[in-house]
């Protein structure tokens, strides 16, 4: 397993307290002392589970100053801080204990360009670095970039760190789209003191859904095994566990109730995976309805693992299409063979990519433009860039005639770095393997609602919660909730 080390940067006086901090750091002191705090307990996390600590301080003495820096320094009248042998510079509330290394930045930002620093965790075999202490801003920031370009995977526990010239939120938001950083608490040190490297897995075949966007498919899978076994089960799928046990890299995950010991209190497995039933249970109801109003044609729109061909009751003239890369339902299909699952109404798979043409597959396998249809879009808009997002809205609007309708899932705006460093999402890296963050498309999301409102549909923004009290079960709102963004949008061409 690959190697961590908890990095507590520039935890010293001058910089955490006195009228030096006071003077550079303009907001509430008590910032810095949250900080101190936070990073003592991390300290003692990592301690306690043997994780490599290394301390990084810093000395400002004039003589280690290049030109650039003296001349800086002169034009802003800053005086040398954390001078050599001065109270300033002795570390502020955490300290190395025996066995520990400690490396100086002789007037430098970056932690790499201390001596001996990088040879250290070469030796030690780490790969995975989290930062904490100060500044996020200044030294964090260009140690964690220097960090990302040498191949070290980079972590930033978020209440163990400040920003002194921007806002935390800005310079977190830029660590994490940058240089892929997770954003975490010290609270999780179970998920942070261990990176979230995704399993290796072939390229050819059924594998390719084990890896990337794919992996999600496998997830949805398990969360709806489970949600099948439940006493209050809000969706049936006899089938999902069978994908997950098909999988070599998924052979530890989840498919019942109680193989989940903390129940619904488990981030991943538990609110994350009712989240899974309910959307499952609100899209299974959403297609019923429309079939049973007139559509004879379903178009799963990144289908995955979805069996609603199999599960769902259908008028006898139905036809399932079913959209996705070719190793995704060729997976899918083996394990149905295997299975000798037999669908319930006709089911038509047709392999493409939603970043090229895809209207002229489904066009060659049947679907007829002039009869009203389905469309679900489950989960796949998140993963979409905005200009593929588009076409995809704008291709429903051609080709879905009167009485047609679409039901699918967006999230609204950018997350926060406090919803970013959410234990959902770090467990879902640490445990399975699926970086959401990573997978998120970062573009702005173009507003696919108001389009098609303005195309002639009748559109209806929900969230997931509106349905959750709807049932009477499902997540509720919580603090920094990764939920929160998250709607569900049902439009019905008039």
């Amino acid at each position: 397993m690959t190697a961590t080390a908890l990095v507590v940067i520039d935890l010293q006086n001058d910089f955490c307290t006195g009228p030096a901090a006071a003077g550079r750091h303009r907001r509430a002191p008590t910032g810095l002392d949250v900080v101190a705090d936070n990073a003592v307990r991390a300290v003692a996390a990592a301690r306690s589970r043997a994780v490599e600590l290394v301390h990084v301080r810093f000395t400002g003495d004039a003589e280690h100053q290049g030109p650039s820096w003296r001349r800086r320094d002169l034009l802003l009248g800053k005086a040398p801080k954390c001078r050599e042998g001065s109270w300033g510079a002795e570390f502020h509330r955490v300290r190395p204990v025996e066995g520990e290394r400690v490396f100086t930045k002789r007037a430098r930002f970056d932690a790499f360009l201390a001596e001996g620093f990088e040879d250290h965790l070469r030796e030690k075999g780490v790969e995975h670095l989290v930062f904490a202490g100060l500044y996020t801003d200044v030294c964090v920031d260009t140690s964690a970039r220097s960090a990302f370009q040498r191949g070290f995977h980079v972590s930033v526990l978020t209440d163990c760190t400040t920003s002194l010239h921007l806002t935390d939120e800005a310079i977190l938001s830029f660590m994490s789209t940058l240089y892929g950083a997770r954003l975490m608490t010290l609270d999780d040190p179970e998920v942070w003191s261990v990176p979230a490297t995704p399993p290796e897995t072939a390229d050819s075949g059924g594998q390719v859904v084990e890896r990337g966007v794919a992996r999600t498919s496998l997830m949805v899978a398990a969360a709806r095994a489970i949600e099948t076994h439940r006493h209050d089960s809000l969706a049936r799928d006899d089938y999902a566990e069978h994908f997950v046990r098909a999988a070599g890299t998924c052979e530890n995950w989840p498919v019942r109730p109680h193989e989940v010991p903390a129940g619904d209190e488990d981030p991943l497995w538990g609110r994350l995976g009712r989240y899974f039933g309910l959307r499952t249970r609100v899209l299974d109801d959403f297609v019923q309805r429309s079939v049973h109003a007139g559509a004879r044609q379903a178009v799963l729109l990144g289908a995955g693992l979805d069996t609603r061909a199999f599960r769902l009751d259908w008028p006898r003239d139905c036809v399932v299409f079913e959209l996705d890369q070719d190793p995704v339902l060729g997976f899918k299909q083996d394990v149905l063979d295997r299975l000798g699952a037999t669908p319930r109404t006709r089911r038509v798979p047709v392999a493409v990519d939603f970043r090229q043409d895809w209207e002229t597959a489904l066009a060659a396998a049947g679907f007829d433009p002039t009869s009203p249809s389905v469309w679900l879009a489950e989960g796949l808009m998140l993963y979409l860039p905005s200009d593929a997002e588009r076409r995809l809205i704008d291709a429903v609007d051609r080709l879905g005639v009167r009485d047609s309708s679409i039901a699918f899932e967006v999230k609204l705006g950018s997350e926060s770095p406090q919803v970013r460093s959410s234990t959902v999402y770090s467990l879902a890296r640490q445990r399975i393997g699926v970086d959401l963050l990573s997978l998120f498309d970062a573009e702005p999301r173009p507003d696919s609602a108001g389009y098609l409102a303005s195309r002639g549909w009748a559109t209806e923004v929900t969230t997931p919660f509106d349905f959750a009290r709807s049932f009477g079960r499902g997540p509720e709102p919580q603090a920094d909730d990764a939920l929160a963004s998250n709607r569900w949008i049902f439009a019905t061409r008039t």
